[in-house]
């Protein structure tokens, strides 16, 4: 796994590496079984399979301009597989570099036309199969189970990137407030605050027999109608219509292993439409149930309301899910009974509910989670606690990295506060302060034995700040937990009132008690109206405030003006330096901790005597005016002569280009004997008997060039062939 990760950072896909970090699941080698498997989750299309009309000229297709191309070239990440032509991204990437100039013009357009070609669905049919075919791949999930991933051609992914960036918008806000799965942002905290909001004012008001039922569709994507999601398509985005219907119109192959599997039913996983289509096909049968809430997240429905409503509303939605050619799964299904209600009406809500749904299962208010956040406070202590255990089993494989500068810059950036960000921010986890604690004491752990630096006190607590206050970035949770769910709670007030009216009513008197909370424990006053959707709004502030009371406690002027140092602009840069060895952004070990340490005031080494006679403390700050230091030119105050062939300056003067000279007769031309004694005399290091051995790069060719001409010379009187 730490193989993969540095490959996934040196190729510079960050992305990439945290998807190989943090992820459980594991390729599944393309095994007998393994096909098989992939063959039933693509079935056949049914036999009353309409026939959808190609497109016509009374609507125009989309078209691309180069800089929509390019935009969508550059949003692959950077180590992103290439489709059955061999074809990566990262390969267009490169050839359409500034440094290409012309060429790369030149291909950019010839791409924007490719594009338009395919947008326009006029590609020849005999380059259909290619284009629209894949190469499929199998991941084991963690329950046992495997999930398909068609990898396409890079050409057919940038159409369908520019496509789904063209229609998204228009098409997410035709589908709020019941999916919220495309083109809406903040949807699941939106959904996760409105749930939490319509349950609290169930069990306090006295209506009875509330009910919550969690709807899972079985292998949705690879087997819902093609045309049904072609009708869909037509009637709602035209535009894209003729690139579907020359990719799904058809049989398409999906290769794994030496085995083909054809592609006749259903959505590519993989395609950059994927999620639109499915959300524009399934749009009839998500609006068709009638309850207080009814919120889709792509195939995941969540229905609540009264027994009837809910009832009533499933066999809606059976009915036209089937439709389109798509199943509920009622053993993935969940069943949740609101409080207040009374045992009586709780059995006879089960009892209707198995009549729809027989398998489903129940699942107590103290469990419920809503797409990954917990709803119930004793969900959230639990997620909290899965939290920390994630923080460390991902420590735990960032310290096997063989490069400490990339753990400590993925700690840093991406393992630490963001992996429970979406957590802070969709549930009240302020609420429990000893649990966040936990987690910063895992993360603290995980920096000291990352770097080898002690952080304690005042030096961790500089290193929570961000870079730009003098910190290192490594943000606190609990600094970070109730200004996360406030901004979350305000930037989704919208999308909860159209959700339910009254929960929005609701969530609005807990955000203006939380302000006032937050007032309090900092004893700041909140950002502005317009600006309190910002999380950094609320954290910067926040965080200035810790600065400015590190720098009053200060005791020593060096202190201070370490502190005001690590604070000017630029002074952090090399924390947010991306650590590559092929740019030279990757420090060593020795280097990382040391300059960690004197960053945030920590100890550097134990307390030693230099050679000056002067004594160091455990700060080492002697080092950076010590008159016998090295300092940053070492070779300044050397005697010793350099035994870089480049650094005489005889020899750098020989190098310098000249002007054009008469050309020199035959008499005056030197012999190749008394150019390489020349050569000698401008080194003359290089003849020492042992000389040390040369850095592995260029200079290392003169160095050797130099000695076997005198070696040649001494024996043979000629000087030898250049390296």
């Amino acid at each position: 796994m730490s193989r993969r990760v540095a490959s996934k950072l040196t190729d510079g896909d960050i992305r990439g590496a945290l998807r190989t970090l943090t992820s459980d699941d594991s390729y599944a080698p393309p095994a007998d079984d393994v096909i098989n498997k992939m063959q039933e989750k693509h079935p056949k299309p049914p036999a009353d399979l309409r026939d959808i009309p190609p497109p016509d000229d009374s609507q125009a297709p989309l078209v691309a301009s180069e800089a929509d191309v390019m935009k969508a070239i550059n949003s692959f990440p950077p180590s992103s597989s290439a489709g059955l032509d061999g074809i990566r991204p990262a390969h267009l990437r490169s050839l359409l570099t500034k440094h290409t100039a012309e060429a790369g013009a030149r291909l950019l357009t010839a791409l924007t036309a490719l594009t338009n070609l395919a947008l326009s669905g006029r590609l020849p049919e005999c380059v259909v199969p290619a284009f629209f075919g894949a190469s499929l791949i199998a991941l084991r999930k963690k329950d046992g189970g495997l999930r398909p991933i068609a990898v396409g051609s890079v050409y057919r992914r940038i159409a369908g990137k520019v496509a789904a960036a063209a229609v998204s918008g228009a098409i997410g806000a035709r589908l709020r407030p019941i999916q919220l799965g495309v083109a809406t942002r903040n949807g699941c905290e939106a959904a996760v605050h409105a749930v939490r909001a319509y349950i609290q004012g169930s069990s306090e008001s006295a209506v009875d027999s509330k009910i919550m039922v969690k709807l899972d569709v079985s292998n949705a994507f690879n087997t819902v109608r093609r045309d049904s999601m072609m009708e869909a398509v037509i009637e709602q985005a035209p535009a894209i219509y003729p690139f579907v219907w020359q990719g799904y119109n058809t049989t398409t192959p999906l290769f794994i292993g030496d085995s083909k599997i054809l592609s006749q039913t259903g959505i590519q996983q993989g395609d950059p439409l994927s999620s639109l289509l499915f959300s524009l096909t399934v749009d009839a049968a998500a609006r068709s149930a009638d309850t207080d809430i009814n919120i889709w997240y792509l195939d995941d429905g969540t229905l609540a309301g009264s027994v009837p409503d809910v009832v009533s509303s499933i066999q809606r939605v059976k009915a036209e899910l089937s439709k389109v050619g798509l199943t509920i799964n009622p053993t993935k299904c969940e069943a949740i009974l609101l409080e207040g209600s009374s045992e009586e009406s709780k059995s006879i809500a089960l009892r209707h509910l198995h009549s729809v749904l027989p398998d489903i299962r129940e699942v107590a208010m103290s469990e419920l989670e809503l797409l990954g956040a917990p709803v119930h406070d004793d969900q959230v202590r639990r997620k909290l606690l899965q939290g920390q255990l994630m923080v460390e089993k991902l420590i735990r494989r960032l310290q096997a990295l063989e490069e400490a500068h990339q753990a400590f810059f993925l700690l840093k950036s991406y393992v630490s506060l963001p992996r429970v960000l979406y957590l802070l921010r969709s549930s009240p986890a302020y609420r429990h302060p000893a649990l966040l604690v936990k987690i910063d004491e895992t993360v603290r752990c995980g920096m000291e034995a990352i770097t080898n630096v002690r952080l304690r006190g005042d030096s961790w607590r500089q290193a929570t700040l961000p870079v730009n206050l003098g910190g290192l970035g490594v943000r606190m949770v609990t600094d970070v937990a109730l200004p996360a769910h406030i901004a979350s709670q305000v930037a989704s007030a919208d999308t909860i009132a159209s959700i339910y009216g009254s929960a929005a009513a609701r969530v609005g008197e807990a955000t203006r008690c939380l302000v006032e909370e937050w007032e309090a424990h900092t004893g700041l006053p909140s950002p502005d109206v317009s600006r309190q959707r910002y999380q950094r709004d609320w954290d910067r502030a926040a965080a200035e405030a810790i600065s400015r009371q590190l720098l009053d406690d200060c005791t020593t002027d060096v202190d201070r003006a370490r502190l005001r140092a690590a604070a000017q602009p630029h002074s952090g840069a090399w924390l947010n330096a991306f650590p590559a060895a092929s740019v030279g952004t990757l420090l060593d070990p020795d280097t990382l901790r040391t300059a960690v340490a004197l960053r945030v005031g920590a100890e550097v080494c134990a307390p030693h005597r230099c050679r000056c006679g002067a004594d160091i403390d455990e700060r080492g700050l002697h080092g950076l005016s010590c008159q016998l230091s090295a300092g940053r030119f070492p070779r300044s105050r050397s005697e010793e002569p350099s035994r870089n062939p480049l650094d005489d300056p005889d020899l750098a003067y020989y190098l310098l280009p000249r002007r054009e000279s008469p050309p020199l007769t035959d008499a005056d031309s030197p012999t190749t004997q008394q150019l390489a004694e020349q050569l000698l005399c401008l080194s003359p290091s290089l003849a020492q008997d042992t000389p040390r051995p040369p850095r592995p790069n260029a200079l290392t060719a003169y160095a050797a060039l130099l000695a076997k001409m005198r070696e040649s010379i001494r024996d043979h009187g000629a000087a030898p062939e250049p390296l």
